[in-house]
């Protein structure tokens, strides 16, 4: 689809129109009527029909947004403050859900559904990511959005118990890669924040599944130390 779109995370990022079996029988056609060598008006014919640009996602403002966290006051320079307070405030126009219509057929949709809002990168990714987000938790946690953060990391745990671990970022098509394993980290800072311990043992099964992923298919031996390490690359 790079012939008919600048940017090659647009047509991945299209909704369907028409049924899965319904694209494949009409592009098994389009192939056999153009003898295998459709023209690029044809493919962007057959893009129209069965395909669309569609907005997955809707703004959100976490209930625990705030203008004004405390650490704003301990910031003696003002410049520095001002800064900072207008880092904060870019919370608020980066905060997504995601919408009904995508929970009811994730099958038509290339991004992954997840119950709770979440922080998005901005620009051309609509759609949040493994280790991005290990960052963005650090500075809501600053920020004292506390429920944001156990709702981003619940959104994670999700898809452990959906898909084994998590994927670099919340497309169907990331399915076969991750991202540095930050998820623990993540929540060490949380539970540090929050003393959140009841939760920390509720989804401690679902975080010790996520590590058992990375040791059983991720680690290599380093000769002569003993020592393991955890690498990250494409599932085969």
């Amino acid at each position: 689809m790079s012939r008919i779109f600048e940017d090659s995370k647009t047509f991945v990022d299209m909704s369907m129109k028409n049924s899965e079996e319904e694209i494949l029988q009409d592009f098994d056609q389009l192939l056999q009527e153009s003898d295998e060598n459709p023209s690029e008006d044809q493919i962007r014919q057959f893009v129209d029909e069965h395909f669309e640009k569609s907005n997955e996602l809707e703004d959100w403002t976490p209930p625990d947004y705030k203008d004004n966290p405390e650490f704003l006051s301990e910031i003696e320079d003002e410049e520095m403050r001002d800064y900072a307070q207008n880092l904060v405030k870019i919370w608020s126009t980066l905060t997504r859900k995601v919408k009904d219509e995508v929970k009811k057929s994730p099958e038509t949709f290339s991004l992954i559904p997840v119950e709770n809002g979440f922080v998005v990168p901005g620009g051309r990714f609509e759609e949040f990511y493994y280790w991005d987000t290990y960052w963005i938790i650090r500075g809501l946690l600053l920020a004292e959005m506390y429920d944001t953060v156990r709702g981003m990391l619940e959104n994670f745990l999700s898809m452990v118990e959906r898909y084994g671990f998590i994927p670099n970022g919340s497309r169907v098509y990331y399915l076969n890669r991750s991202q540095p394993p930050l998820l623990t980290l993540m929540i060490f800072h949380y539970i540090e924040a929050t003393n959140d311990i009841d939760w920390l043992g509720t989804n401690l099964k679902t975080i010790e599944q996520e590590l058992r992923f990375w040791l059983d298919n991720r680690t290599v031996k380093w000769y002569p130390s003993t020592r393991i390490l955890l690498r990250r690359r494409s599932h085969r």
